[in-house]
Order: structure tokens, then C-alpha cells, then sequence
């Protein structure tokens, strides 16, 4: 899983555990993109994502079983 901010086009990868679940602390505050990759699923790419200093955000994202080279992007909405 790999979160990138928009602005400053930086990213972070972490791999998760063996029950899908992972953490990418220390996140500067901004919009992120955030994409998910695994062997024999299609990529999954959220935009969007806002990111607050002093909070957790969370999100899940589902793989779709398929061809490596298939890309699923979705766009997040906006709380506020």
C-alpha cells in the first residue's frame, strides 16, 4: 500500500499483514492518493484522501481479484 500527497508527490509504502491490515504513520496533513497492490488482484487507487495533523484516518480498500495490469480509481469525497 503506498499513500503519495498530492502536493508534494511524495509517497510512503508499507506492506500489510497477513490479514490485509497495515498502518502509514507519520503522514504530513494534505490530500494523499493511496494504492493498493497485491499478485494476482487488480490495483486499487483512492485520490482525495484528507489527511489531519493529531488524527487517525481510515480506510479500507478492496482488491478485485484479476489481471496485475487492471487499475480500479476511485475518488473520495470530501467531509467538510
Amino acid at each position: 500500500v503506498t499513500a503519495t500527497h498530492l502536493e508534494m508527490r511524495q509517497g510512503r509504502t508499507v506492506v500489510t499483514n497477513d490479514s490485509g491490515r497495515y498502518i502509514i504513520s507519520g503522514l504530513s496533513p494534505g490530500r494523499y492518493e493511496l494504492k493498493a497492490e497485491a499478485p494476482a488482484f487488480k490495483s486499487a487507487i483512492v485520490t482525495n484522501i484528507p489527511v489531519t495533523a493529531g488524527s487517525t484516518t481510515n480506510y479500507d480498500i478492496q482488491l478485485e481479484v484479476g489481471a496485475v495490469e487492471e487499475t480500479v480509481t476511485v475518488t473520495a469525497e470530501s467531509d467538510s
